[in-house]
């Protein structure tokens, strides 16, 4: 049982416990707040892997992007738009006409020509309630290879 005494104990221990409030705070728990992998900008990815959804309603490009020696993979999502002027039918055409196929959206197309082509890309930062990460806000161009990039 505790008396008087034994409490008076346990607070003169609990006291000498305590921080003096001018040292450095440490702040404990919480969530680490996002911070984007790579900066805003022109970026050079290539193409790893084509995901689509049964029902074709978007396609993502997963593009691997190799920045400070750590490579980093971002999915694009193309949503399924017949408009001549939407980002699915200009990104798909322009990525897929250089293999000399005519790309028609109504037409199912083979994904496997998307995968291995290189990219340039635009970075941009996407704000989030706990930060902000990295993502590709468009599909510039394909890079397609010279003679000089094959002798080096």
């Amino acid at each position: 049982m505790l008396n008087t005494v034994n409490l008076a104990a346990v607070f003169k221990k609990a006291n000498s416990y305590k921080v003096d409030s001018t040292e450095d705070v440490k702040l404990v728990g919480g969530k680490r707040r996002l911070t984007p992998c790579l900066p805003q900008g022109e970026m050079l990815g290539v193409i790893k892997e084509v995901i689509t959804k049964d029902d074709n309603s978007y396609i993502q490009l997963v593009i691997e992007i190799e920045h400070d020696n750590k490579i980093h993979s971002l999915k694009k999502t193309l949503f399924w738009r017949s408009y001549s002027d939407s980002e699915y039918v200009l990104t798909l055409t322009m990525l897929l006409e250089t293999d000399g196929y005519s790309f028609n959206p109504y037409k199912p197309f083979n994904k496997n020509l998307l995968i291995g082509k290189v990219v340039r890309v635009e970075m941009g930062h996407k704000n989030l309630d706990d930060g902000e990460i990295s993502e590709i806000t468009k599909i510039i161009e394909e890079i397609k290879p010279t003679i000089e990039h094959m002798a080096i």
